[in-house]
C-alpha cells in the first residue's frame, strides 16, 4: 500500500511577473505526467501523489505562463511507506 505525496509548487514565479497559466507534474527523467489515484493526470499548484513503495523520488514541475513558455524545476524526496 502506497503513501501519499504532496507536491507543492507555490513558490513557482515569473521573471516578468505574470501569472502562471499551468502546472504538470513529472517523475525526473520520464516524459510520462504523473497521475493521481484514479488516473488522472497530476495539474495544478499543489497536487497529491501516491507513492507504490518506500524509495527516494524525484520529481520534475514544468509551469508555463500566459504566453506559453515553460519553465522546469526539479526536488527530491523521500518517501517512506509504514
Amino acid at each position: 500500500k502506497g503513501s501519499q505525496v504532496v507536491l507543492n509548487g507555490s513558490a513557482s514565479a515569473d521573471p516578468e511577473s505574470h501569472q502562471l497559466k499551468s502546472f504538470r507534474w513529472f517523475p525526473q527523467g520520464s516524459s510520462d505526467q504523473l497521475t493521481d489515484a484514479s488516473g488522472k493526470p497530476l495539474e495544478g499548484i499543489v497536487a497529491i501523489w501516491t507513492a507504490p513503495s518506500s524509495d527516494t523520488y524525484t520529481f520534475r514541475l514544468e509551469v508555463s505562463d500566459h504566453a506559453d513558455l515553460i519553465g522546469k524545476a526539479n526536488c527530491t524526496g523521500t518517501v517512506v511507506v509504514p
